[in-house]
């Protein structure tokens, strides 16, 4: 996976086209991954909004790359619960 800079908008846009693409193909397809953006809500104990879970994270950690570093934290917890 190559991300032009290491922030957490264009690592969104990469995930989003990757999903978009497996859903296109396989309308019955289902990841895990479907529900981060609700597991992120819950860990900052927040509505989204309707905002995606990349502006959730960079709403509490402050800035892009900040946001991209605490993705990897968020991802590794959720995928291990």
């Amino acid at each position: 996976m190559y991300i032009i800079k290491k922030d957490i908008t264009h690592l969104h846009m990469y995930l989003a086209g990757y999903s978009d693409r497996l859903h296109e193909s396989d309308h019955t397809f289902y990841s895990k991954f479907d529900d981060f953006g609700d597991f992120v809500n819950k860990y900052y104990n927040t509505d989204s909004d309707g905002a995606s879970w990349a502006d959730v994270i960079t709403r509490h950690e402050g800035n892009e790359e900040q946001a991209f570093e605490k993705f990897y934290e968020l991802f590794d917890v959720f995928i291990n619960s």
